[in-house]
């Protein structure tokens, strides 16, 4: 598989990211506290909202706050975090399976199973327990990340389950078909801002596209503060040098609520910048009320406020810097 289009297949989450639980839910086991109506969206509040949706798999960061990544230099700093993390954990992912586990798959036996450690260079450090069934592909286990120095230069720590199918036909030839990782309260930590994820994603892949289901908790760890990403299904897009991104799915946000968001245009991101270039993003609050988030390059996007419901027109309107 080629790297870019791994880099695509386990965008953000998102991404990121990755249960207790498989599906959205936000039961018992669920630390997302804050409020479940669905968001009040006004002339008062619609640019914050629209940036903290957009903006939920990095724990709806201020748009003061930038999002560029601090630390060491193991990834393309420039990509946006969720971008970072699905770096991680795809050549963590191949660093194991498509290297020393199925390197042992040569004679049938049909299950095999394998456990170590990997190194990351920088002095961190992941064990891995891991079997595949070399008849059909599956496998499943454990990495168990320690202080591991990711894409980008987020750290990674804590256990994460993994399971999905590798393709054995042209054995020796190798290539992940699906993967499904599930979070138990990993942090990641990026410059200031350390984020413990709990939840689930799974990842369906053909050749340059890849379909991603993401049910996330995202709690800052700082300020206690838990979005809730629930029943994400993001469409991925290889188109060599950029990422072309399509959403659709529930966020909740802890101060107002949960938004619908869609995206009317999808995003388009180059493999070296953090912002798009272009997309438009349709948030759907209470009441009827959308907001539009107009990409107008990788420097600033423009906010529009269609408070009446049906009438398609946006009675307010501001355009803001990324950064």
């Amino acid at each position: 598989m080629k790297k870019s289009t791994a880099c695509v297949i386990l965008l953000l989450l998102s991404a990121v990211l990755v249960s207790c639980g498989g599906g959205g839910g936000g039961g018992s086991e669920s630390p997302y506290v804050g409020i479940r109506t669905q968001a009040v969206v006004a002339d008062n509040n619609y640019d914050t909202v629209s940036r903290q949706a957009f903006d939920g798999v990095d724990l709806g960061m201020s748009s003061a706050m930038p999002m560029g990544s601090a630390g060491g230099d193991t990834g393309p700093a420039s990509l946006p975090k969720p971008v970072s993390l699905a770096l991680t954990l795809r050549s963590a992912a191949e660093q194991v399976l498509l290297g020393k586990v199925a390197g042992k798959t040569a004679a049938p036996r049909t299950v095999v199973s394998d456990s170590g450690t990997e190194l990351d260079g920088y002095g961190g450090f992941m064990d891995y327990l891991l079997s595949v069934e070399d008849t059909t592909g599956n496998f499943w286990g454990t990495f168990t990340f320690r202080g591991w120095h990711g894409e980008g230069g987020a750290i990674i720590t804590g256990p994460v389950n993994v399971s999905g199918r590798m393709d054995l036909s042209a054995f020796p030839s190798i290539s992940l078909v699906s993967i499904r990782y599930s979070f138990r309260a990993v942090t990641v930590a990026d410059g200031l801002l350390s984020i413990r994820i709990l939840g689930t994603v799974a990842l369906n892949i053909s050749g340059p596209t890849a379909t991603v289901t993401e049910n996330l908790f995202l709690t800052n760890v700082a300020s206690g503060e838990t979005f809730w990403i629930d029943d994400f299904v993001l469409a991925l897009t290889d188109n060599g040098s950029s990422v072309a991104v399509s959403i659709d799915g529930r966020i909740y946000l802890p101060d107002f609520g949960y938004v619908d968001i869609s995206t009317a245009t999808p995003f388009v991101y180059s493999m070296t910048s953090t912002f798009p270039s272009t997309g438009v993003l349709r948030i759907f609050g209470r009441d009827g009320a959308v907001v539009r988030l107009t990409v107008n390059s990788t420097t600033e996007y423009t906010v529009a406020l269609d408070e009446a419901p049906g009438d398609g027109l946006y009675e307010h309107s501001v355009t803001v810097s990324w950064i």
